[in-house]
C-alpha cells in the first residue's frame, strides 16, 4: 500500500466444501440477501480513527467469482480504464493476500507492497481504546492493513485498481479492519461493512475471516459495500476480484498456491518459497522488488482454527531475507 492500509493487497483463502454456506446461514435475515450476499440500507458509523488506510470457485480453480452486485466494469476493466495484458505487467505493486480454508483450518498469508520510505509499526495492541485488537501501524495516518481481535476475527483491507493513494473529501481505507474488528466474528463485521456508505471511501477491497469462515467485501466508492462468503478452496485477492486472471500475480501464482495447500506453521514452506518469489515482471512478482520507492515491506501467515487461539507468524521485512516470528496475541 502506498500509504499503510492504502495500497491494494492479495488474499487467498481456501474452504471445506458446506463450511461457507455455514456462515452464511448465521447471518442476520434481516440483512442477508436469499442469495447470501449482504445488503443493507442503515448507515453505521465508525469511531473517527484518523488513517489512510482461493477459495475453490464455483467454476473451479483460478475461475473469477462472477455473482458481486455492482461490479462496475466487465472482468480486467476498473473503473478508472482498462487493464490490458501488456500494460498490466508494469502496473504499481499491489498488496496479496492468499487464503486456504478446509473443515479444521481457514490459513491466510499476506505481503504488503508499501512506499519503502513510510514508516508503520509492526502488529501490537497500538489502540488503547480498542482492547484486543491487534495490527500493524502506519505511523502517518494511524490506521493499519491487517489485524486481529481477540475473538479471532482477521480483518484485510486492499485498494481497487486505479484508487492508489488518499483523496480529497475522502476518508482513509486503513480505519476499515480496525472498525471491522469491533465485531465478534467474521459474519458480523462482513455484515457491518455492508451498512456503511462506500462513498466515505476510494474503492476497496477486504478480507475477513475467522475460525468459521471468510468473506470478501467490495466496496465502489458509491452505495453500500457488496459481502458475500467466499467459496471452498483457495482464493487470492488483490486490487481484482476473488482469482480473477485480469491480475498477473493472480494468473501466475494461484495455481502454484492451490497445489501447495499447508496443513498449518509445520509444513508451509511452499507457500513461504512463493510469497519470497521475487521473478516475473513488477506486477506478477510475490515479493516485489524495490522500484520507484515501492516495494514488498512484510509478510505473514495466519492460522484460525475452531475454538483454539490463532497463530500469526510476521516478517517484519521482504519475506526472502526478513525472519517469520509469533504475533503476541492478547
Amino acid at each position: 500500500m502506498p500509504l499503510i492500509g492504502e495500497n491494494p493487497c492479495h488474499i487467498l483463502l481456501s474452504r471445506a466444501t458446506g463450511r461457507l454456506e455455514a456462515v452464511a446461514e448465521c447471518a442476520t435475515s434481516e440483512a442477508r440477501r436469499p442469495n447470501g450476499r449482504f445488503r443493507s440500507n442503515n448507515a453505521v458509523t465508525g469511531r473517527g480513527v484518523h488513517s489512510t488506510g482461493v477459495a475453490d470457485s464455483p467454476h473451479g480453480h483460478g475461475a473469477p467469482l462472477r455473482t458481486l452486485e455492482n461490479r462496475s466494469a466487465p472482468t480486467g476493466h476498473s473503473a478508472r480504464g482498462i487493464a490490458n495484458p501488456a500494460t498490466a505487467r508494469h502496473l504499481p505493486p499491489v498488496c496479496t493476500v492468499v487464503v486456504l480454508v478446509r473443515p479444521d483450518r481457514i490459513l491466510l498469508a499476506a505481503n504488503r507492497d508499501e512506499r519503502i520510505d513510510r514508516p508503520w509499526d509492526p502488529p501490537a495492541a497500538w489502540w488503547p481504546d480498542r482492547p484486543g485488537v491487534v495490527a500493524g501501524r502506519d505511523r502517518s495516518a494511524g490506521g493499519t492493513w491487517m489485524g486481529l481481535n481477540r475473538h479471532g476475527v482477521v480483518a484485510a483491507v486492499l485498494n481497487r485498481p486505479g484508487t492508489l493513494g488518499p483523496a480529497a473529501g475522502k476518508r482513509s481505507r486503513g480505519e476499515l479492519p480496525l472498525m471491522a474488528l469491533e465485531q465478534p466474528d467474521a459474519a458480523a463485521a462482513a455484515e457491518a461493512m455492508t451498512r456503511l456508505d462506500a462513498g466515505a471511501w476510494r474503492d476497496f477491497n477486504m478480507v475477513l475471516a475467522d475460525g468459521a469462515g471468510a468473506w470478501f467485501v467490495r466496496g465502489l466508492g458509491h452505495g453500500h459495500p457488496t459481502a458475500e462468503p467466499l467459496p471452498p478452496g483457495v482464493s487470492m485477492i488483490t486490487a481484482h476480484d476473488p482469482n480473477d486472471p485480469a491480475s498477473p500475480r493472480t494468473a501466475r501464482h494461484l495455481p502454484r498456491f492451490a497445489a501447495a495447500e499447508p496443513l498449518g506453521p509445520a509444513d508451509w514452506q511452499p507457500w513461504h518459497d512463493i510469497l519470497a518469489d521475487r521473478r516475473g515482471e513488477p506486477a506478477e512478482q510475490m515479493n516485489v522488488v524495490p522500484q520507484d520507492g515501492f516495494g514488498t515491506v512484510c509478510s505473514c501467515f495466519v492460522v484460525l482454527r475452531p475454538g483454539e487461539a490463532p497463530i500469526w507468524l510476521f516478517a517484519g521485512g521482504p519475506p526472502h531475507e526478513a525472519a517469520f516470528r509469533p504475533v503476541t496475541i492478547r
